[in-house]
């Protein structure tokens, strides 16, 4: 898919997915984690997460990469947005 994009440099909207928070969560292989289903608790945060996303990217493209990471790059209530 990058090859597409003539190589890497083009800016990323990225969205995390978390991991657990025990030792061994942490060390472990996410690829199921990653490309499973959404929990109830998730579906639950989707459409915001997803508004959020949109915001982003227009915020990214209006007003430059510096001004979108310095707002959408941060913690609330200890959870990386």
């Amino acid at each position: 898919m990058v090859a597409a994009f003539g190589g890497g440099e083009f800016i990323r909207i990225r969205i995390g997915v978390g991991r657990g928070t025990g030792e061994a969560e942490v060390r472990a292989d996410v690829t199921g984690h990653v490309l499973g289903r959404f929990n109830q608790e998730e579906a639950r945060h989707l459409d915001r997460v997803i508004e959020w996303a949109t915001e982003a990217v227009v915020t990214v493209l209006c007003q430059g990469t510096k001004c979108g990471m310095n707002r959408f790059n941060r913690n609330i209530n200890g959870v990386q947005l």
